[in-house]
């Protein structure tokens, strides 16, 4: 799904993309993806965002295989219990895909943001979540959103909005089901239980 949205023709060159004083820290970021560097200039810039992401999250030790949505998956799996999805893969990229441009190059810059600032960040966010503090949580998972309506839109709340409706539906009927979402979805005034 990512390899047939995350490109496109006729786009800027990507150094264009960002802020002319970001450009040496978008350069050492892409420098260590080991992706060919002509690749970046044909990338969208949401989908060039998730890229270097991947590489802040190596970095700070991160591995999706240890996240809670994996260890989930693959416990329900061992067990035989059926799992589903609130939304599919297509439908999460194309939230991105959709991003009006200024909109996704706040994200590039926010994934070549400081080594230092983005561990600093995520052990923040790691903190409330192991509190369980969720007005923490709330400012921490959310904080990046609230300089751009359209990402906090696309990303948070048309998703809980939309998640809470499935859930009070799926709620009328009978037999237990868990749903999980990603702690950030939980906080806030615009949370999927406030909806």
């Amino acid at each position: 799904v990512m390899a047939a949205l995350r490109f496109s023709s006729g786009l800027p060159p990507i150094a264009n993309r960002v802020d002319p004083a970001k450009r040496p820290q978008l350069e050492a970021a892409i420098a260590k993806t080991r992706i060919p560097r002509p690749m970046f200039d044909r990338m969208e810039s949401w989908a060039a965002a998730f890229t270097l992401m991947g590489v802040q999250f190596q970095t700070l030790g991160v591995e999706g295989e240890q996240g809670v949505e994996a260890v989930l998956r693959k416990a329900f799996a061992a067990s035989g219990k059926p799992v589903g999805e609130l939304e599919t893969n297509r439908e999460q990229l194309a939230f991105f895909d959709r991003l009006p441009e200024s909109a996704q190059r706040q994200l590039l810059e926010g994934a070549i943001e400081n080594p230092q600032a983005t561990r600093q960040q995520f052990d923040g966010m790691l903190k409330s979540w192991l509190a369980g503090d969720v007005d923490q949580i709330g400012r921490t998972f959310n904080h990046d959103l609230q300089n751009s309506p359209e990402l906090k839109a696309a990303l948070l709340t048309r998703r809980n909005w939309n998640w809470s409706q499935w859930i009070e539906r799926r709620m009328a009927q009978p037999g237990t089901v868990m749903v999980a979402v990603g702690a950030g979805h939980l906080a806030g005034n615009e949370s999927v239980q406030r909806y």
